[in-house]
């Protein structure tokens, strides 16, 4: 008789297993995959060059940041992906190098600009508010932090049954669903001031976002739902 699955509990030894083996296979990243659009869309919300891309994990943004005229330090938790980061771009012009979060802080550096592109999404509550702590300590003042996470994802669509331990999980180790609401009032609670939240497909070039008003009041007309935007950018500052 087949019993009920558990929800698999995403232990710091379980979520590094899962990220060793995702590494070895770069092609699923996002910001592999996407590295070209998600820049386009972070030039357009900062002027300062100086940007600390936050949870770079193998540094596949990296380079698209460096091409469109920023200096880019990154910054992980794993020595594994540091490592990694810093000997395939250690000769990249604008490059500053890829530190662990701590050696950051340490050192006491700030940025003019952090960059967290799909990265709360995965984070328990604990590890969430150590994490917008330190994105105050490596801001400077006056500085712009910008994250993306899913929008309103629903979470059950890519959740999957381990037939070995029958537990169940999500397929990329996301551990919450964010909306344009959520991500504003959690920042603001953490002390960060919201310039900007809002909706939008990081996935797809500038040109194609410009004509999706159109295309949303056509189905509109038919009589069809919008098509909801699947990523949330919030951009924020922080001056205490």
């Amino acid at each position: 008789m087949s019993t009920q699955p558990e929800k698999m509990e995403w232990t710091s030894e379980r979520v590094a297993r899962f990220w060793d083996y995702e590494s070895t296979r770069p092609e699923f990243y996002f910001t592999n995959r996407y590295g070209a659009e998600i820049t386009d869309a972070l030039k357009r919300l900062t002027d300062k060059k100086d940007i600390l891309d936050y949870g770079c994990g193998a540094g596949h943004l990296i380079p698209h940041l460096v091409k469109a005229g920023f200096q880019v330090t990154g910054g992980d938790f794993s020595p594994e992906s540091i490592k990694q980061v810093n000997s395939t771009y250690k000769s990249l012009n604008g490059f500053s190098g890829a530190h662990h979060v701590a050696e950051l802080i340490e050192g006491n550096q700030h940025f003019d600009t952090i960059v967290s592109v799909e990265v709360i999404e995965h984070l328990e509550d604990d590890i969430l508010a150590s994490t917008l702590d330190a994105y105050k300590k490596l801001l400077r003042k006056g500085g712009t932090l910008i994250v993306t996470t899913p929008n309103n994802e629903n979470m059950d669509v890519s959740t999957v049954l381990c037939p070995c331990c029958n537990h169940t999980f999500h397929r990329w180790q996301h551990v919450r669903s964010w909306n344009a609401e959520s991500l504003g009032q959690y920042f603001e609670n953490a002390g960060f001031k919201a310039q900007r939240v809002f909706s939008t497909n990081l996935s797809v070039p500038h040109w194609r976002k410009i004509v999706m008003p159109i295309k949303n009041l056509s189905r509109k007309l038919r009589g069809k739902p919008p098509k909801q935007s699947q990523n949330l950018i919030g951009v924020f500052t922080y001056n205490d």
